[in-house]
């Protein structure tokens, strides 16, 4: 388990730039009177951010062999896949956000998730089979 506290030091990474950033784009789009757009780019994160919080549970939970537990990993299956994806149909059908806001969220996150990986690589936080490049 030596592992795990560098990958939930990364997630957590992940977790603050994202919404530092997505925060000051939803901050800057209610200052230009877009408020559907501000609330759309924090509902794309927040909908990506927990998609990736799921996936990182799982690969957590099915790579640490003194970590396995079946039943939490059908709970966030259950929750990761029908649950969050329906969820993100709704959030599409219903019309009440830009889907050009909704896809600035979640590319929010991917520029998260690469500033992360920069700060942890040039770091020197990530080694062994843990490194991500």
């Amino acid at each position: 388990m030596t592992g795990m506290p560098v990958q939930n030091d990364f997630y957590k990474n992940v977790s603050v730039i994202g919404a530092v950033v997505c925060v000051a784009v939803a901050g800057w789009a209610v200052a230009a009177g877009r408020t559907a757009f501000a609330a759309g780019t924090l509902v794309g994160y927040t909908w990506m951010f927990l998609n990736g919080y799921f996936l990182f549970r799982l690969l957590d939970i099915g790579l640490n062999a003194q970590f396995h537990k079946k039943d939490q990993v059908l709970l966030l299956s259950i929750v990761k896949f029908p649950v969050l994806y329906v969820a993100g149909f709704f959030i599409l059908r219903s019309g009440a956000f830009p889907v050009s806001a909704l896809l600035i969220g979640t590319g929010l996150f991917f520029v998260a998730l690469s500033a992360a990986w920069m700060k942890a690589n040039l770091s020197g936080k990530m080694a062994g089979p843990e490194r991500l490049s």
